[in-house]
């Protein structure tokens, strides 16, 4: 688990990343280049597809998730990560790796504070064709072929909020015919009635109950509630931070054993080297070995 690396949307041209000039922030990314026959395209390769187009968020609850799934449309291997403009909001994991022939990978994406949601958050899916001697998912994105806009495939997937239960609401009504519209209003108007007699009920209760009541809040007992109510909001929210603390320390830990998991697997890969190195030169002093003795032999039996 770890952040995804960063990139600057705004510095990337839209052809680079599969999408017309003039199409809307809204409106689903394409995942290949333009034709060739397209003014003023660039011609990308198509190693992978990607779905969703847009990943949507539930602000409503503190923490968001979102899936991306990562299919391999190239018969070698593919060499692929995520970047985001927001590395600091967001938690992927993974952020790259390798996919053979029709291989696929689901990249789960955590928004760690919902109220850190920007609607210009942007992810890039990228991918190259990898050899068969690459095995680091990360060192064989820094090199220079990883630069080169006719070498990687790249794919942007737009982030969004969910729509709130009132806009849902808010639609269906938009879309509604007149005679649903005179339904409704003859609904609405009932239910006006309706709520008009709850609302003198709840009034003649309230004020009952204030009657009842022989020792009514004062101002100054309304300020210490007040007082109360704010000590209790700045503690939630003390907490509140320090669980985020709390979870980004967690990440940069993950960050530290990664970054020693790839270092001792480089480590272990060399040692594998260095083992069939021995044994190779064993192999031929044992064979030498073997030569001399015959020789040896064939010596001994020549001078009887």
């Amino acid at each position: 688990m770890s952040s995804a690396s960063s990139f600057s949307p705004d510095k990337i041209p839209d052809t680079v990343l599969g999408v017309p000039k003039g199409s809307t922030p809204g409106g689903l990314s394409e995942q290949t280049a333009m034709s060739p026959g397209s003014p003023n395209c660039i011609l990308t390769p198509k190693f992978i597809a990607v779905e969703p187009a847009q990943v949507t968020f539930d602000l409503s609850q503190d923490r968001s998730f979102a899936n991306i799934k990562i299919t391999s449309m190239n018969p070698g291997r593919v060499a692929w990560r995520i970047r985001t403009n927001a590395p600091t909001r967001y938690v992927v994991m993974p952020t790259s790796g390798f996919l053979t022939s029709n291989g696929n990978v689901t990249a789960s994406i955590t928004l760690i504070d919902s109220h850190k949601y920007h609607h210009r958050h942007r992810f890039m899916v990228q991918a190259m064709e990898a050899r068969e001697g690459e095995k680091d998912r990360k060192k064989i994105w820094n090199d220079e072929r990883a630069e080169k806009l006719d070498v990687v495939q790249s794919i942007r997937v737009i982030a969004s909020e969910k729509a709130s239960k009132l806009t849902e609401d808010s639609q269906k009504e938009s879309t509604t015919t007149p005679s649903s519209k005179s339904s409704t209003s003859s609904f609405s108007t009932n239910s006006k009635s309706i709520s008009d007699s709850s609302e003198s009920m709840s009034t003649s209760l309230a004020k009952k109950e204030a009657a009842s009541s022989d020792t009514p809040l004062s101002d100054l007992e309304y300020a210490k509630k007040v007082d109360e109510l704010t000590v209790k909001v700045k503690g939630a929210m003390g907490e509140k931070a320090k669980e985020s603390q709390k979870l980004i320390e967690v990440v940069n830990e993950v960050k530290k054993i990664e970054v020693e998991l790839d270092r001792t697997g480089a480590q272990c890969r060399d040692l594998n080297d260095k083992v069939a190195y021995e044994e190779t030169q064993c192999k031929a002093l044992q064979e030498k070995c073997a030569q001399i003795t015959n020789q040896i032999r064939s010596l001994k039996s020549g001078s009887r």
